[in-house]
């Protein structure tokens, strides 16, 4: 469709090019330039937000994308801690079956692992974790009616990944 072809009837009266001439109709005798800024990437980004990133800290684990800007997401419960973000380095997870609760604590404990944190899983009823766990190196306790005793009195020796 050319513009030759509309019907310019149809889009009645046409301004001119200052305006109507009445009040509150947006007439302008003179109109001026806008202000300009001149300012770096950093401090532009306040001034349009969609250039900023999703502000979570660049610590720790990837555990997926931010679901509005793409980046990666980290978490480190310990280093969150430090930077005196958060006050209590406990993680709860919690999801629909199949949404993949156990492949992110997974996810956790083997970064978590190889930043230096001593791992201790407790209470592993499935048994989902005894792979990862022999993969660190670590000591699987079976624990009910003859079968492991624990003595938390005994030394433990510490697996070769966790020691200092």
């Amino acid at each position: 469709m050319a513009f030759a072809d509309i019907d310019v009837s149809a889009l009645g009266p046409i301004p001119p090019a200052w305006g109507w001439r009445r009040p509150g109709s947006g007439r302008a005798v003179h109109v001026t330039a806008g202000t300009e800024y001149q300012a770096t990437t950093v401090q532009a980004a306040g001034l349009y937000p969609f250039t900023a990133g999703s502000g979570a800290p660049l610590l720790g684990v990837p555990i997926g994308r931010h679901q509005l800007w793409g980046e990666v997401v980290l978490l480190d419960p310990f280093e969150w801690l430090n930077a005196g973000l958060i006050t209590n380095t406990g993680v709860f997870v919690l999801g629909q079956p199949g949404a993949g609760k156990s492949a992110l604590a997974k996810r956790l404990v083997m970064g978590m692992a190889a930043t230096g944190a001593q791992i201790l899983i407790l209470g592993d009823t499935k048994p989902d974790y005894n792979r990862v766990v022999q993969h660190l190196d670590g000591q699987v306790i079976r624990v009910g009616r003859g079968l492991d005793r624990i003595n938390p009195l005994d030394a433990v020796r510490s697996a070769p990944c966790c020691r200092g």
